[in-house]
């Protein structure tokens, strides 16, 4: 018989890790007024919690870098990940140009 290898145990792991997290955020991100802004759009809704992203971002992070080894390719696709959560959250909090975040996604395409 084959035991569950980390193929299978990790990815639940990450999955069950993100439900929890992002059941935190869901209660604690309106307090901490991390919110979308539906009327910049003409929305008629009430505000939701939308940085959960970076929940999203922050655990495939914490499991990646726990099962790759480092090397220089690595440290390019962290830093590239987070380059792109940075910009994402900065441009969800206050519009940026479209044409500073395709920069940024092309820089991180180049680095990646």
């Amino acid at each position: 018989m084959e035991y569950p290898s980390q193929h299978i145990l990790l990815p639940l792991a990450a999955f069950i890790c993100t439900l929890v997290l992002m059941t935190v955020a869901l209660k604690f991100f309106p307090r901490w007024n991390l919110v979308d802004f539906p009327q910049r759009y003409g929305k008629k809704r009430s505000p939701l919690p939308y940085p959960t992203g970076m929940i999203a971002i922050a655990v495939f992070l914490l499991f990646f870098l726990s099962i790759e080894p480092w090397s220089r390719q690595v440290w390019g696709v962290v830093f590239g990940i987070l380059m792109l959560a940075y910009i994402s959250f900065f441009d969800d909090r206050h519009r940026l140009p479209a044409s500073l975040r395709l920069s940024v996604q092309v820089l991180v395409a180049l680095l990646i």
